[in-house]
């Protein structure tokens, strides 16, 4: 099932530890609107800025995927409103600062400048630009970039 021009409900709902364990990651119907809402609204205009594909490493999460990942409970992923994307050939860096000034999101996340988490809520958008890091072994969202200090513990 196509959720827009892009984007396909396969690759959203793809966990391998749904896989693994034999999990059913099918959202229902009120999710794959909002995964719809996501696509339309938020990732159809970035990779229209990026131009070019746009790689879907994490969709919508089941609770019981969720959970088994260590998911924040209250995850956007569990509603279908988030998404973590990498795009071939452009830091993370790069994706983060084009997501934030050019598209409509709730979060925009730089995730261990592994990946960048970005959210879209059909209700309420709070354009948040926010940095995950590891902080004495847990994670921290920064509201400003972490600094560069090779040195720093913080990546």
């Amino acid at each position: 099932m196509k959720l827009s021009e892009h984007f396909t409900l396969a690759e959203f709902t793809r966990s391998d530890y749904a896989i693994r364990h034999g999990i059913d990651n099918t959202p229902s119907a009120i999710v794959t609107l909002n995964l719809v809402s996501l696509c339309r609204n938020t990732l159809e205009p970035l990779r229209s800025i990026v131009k070019r594909p746009i790689q879907i490493l994490s969709g919508y999460r089941s609770e019981e995927v969720n959970k088994g990942i260590g998911g924040a409970p209250n995850s956007q992923h569990i509603t279908g409103q988030a998404a973590d994307i990498v795009v071939p050939d452009m830091t993370i860096e790069e994706l983060h600062d084009l997501a934030t000034k050019f598209v409509p999101h709730d979060q925009a996340i730089q995730e261990f400048s592994e990946w960048l988490h970005i959210s879209y809520n059909a209700q309420k958008n709070r354009q948040q630009k926010l940095w995950a890091v590891k902080m004495n072994g847990k994670t921290a969202y920064l509201e400003t970039a972490p600094a560069k200090d090779p040195g720093s513990s913080v990546a």
